[in-house]
């Protein structure tokens, strides 16, 4: 319950790291989004540019990096039926997939070390002086990011992808002035 409880603030902090994203790459407190497996980063990349310059559009990367298996533009085919089966326990396994591949990367040589990569190897160095155990703080560290992952995801799609909001395909038609289309 507490590895639960560690996720939602991870999560919290995640919301924090985001806020401090937009304030520019000089602001050392962006760091906080890197407790979460995601590297804050390549996140600035694809949200600052594509997300808030696309907003929930067809290119807005953010939306439709999830495609085919999870479709959010109403304009494409429907989901299938046991979407909803499976995406929640996806959702949470994210970061962990974030995680592995910038690792696959590094070891390719095709991405440069950057040292938020090691906030994770400073989570797991708490947990296991904390408990004493490798194995314990493992299985901690991970429930508390896949959770934090579930929520994160989740509710990211909940507040962009809803009835108030526009989306590709959706009722709601944007203006065609750039600035309030992305307001």
């Amino acid at each position: 319950m507490w590895a639960i409880a560690c996720g939602y603030t991870l999560y919290v902090c995640f919301g924090l790291g985001h806020n401090l994203l937009h304030k520019g790459p000089r602001e050392p407190r962006r760091y906080i989004a890197d407790l979460l497996f995601f590297s804050h980063y390549h996140w600035y990349i694809s949200h600052c540019i594509s997300h808030h310059h696309f907003t929930n559009s067809n290119i807005d990367y953010e939306m439709t990096a999830f495609e085919p298996y999870y479709i959010t533009t109403k304009s494409r085919l429907p989901n299938n039926r046991f979407l909803w089966y499976y995406i929640n326990v996806f959702f949470g396994f994210v970061s962990l997939l974030e995680f592995i591949s910038k690792l696959i990367f590094l070891i390719r040589g095709e991405e440069k070390l950057r040292k938020e990569y090691f906030i994770p190897l400073i989570e797991y160095s708490f947990l296991y002086i904390s408990c004493g155990n490798a194995w314990l703080a493992l299985k901690l560290l991970l429930v508390m990011q896949w959770f934090a992952a579930f929520l994160m995801l989740k509710y990211s799609l909940l507040t962009h992808r809803n009835t108030f909001t526009y989306s590709d395909g959706s009722d709601i038609k944007p203006s065609r002035d750039f600035g309030i289309y992305t307001i």
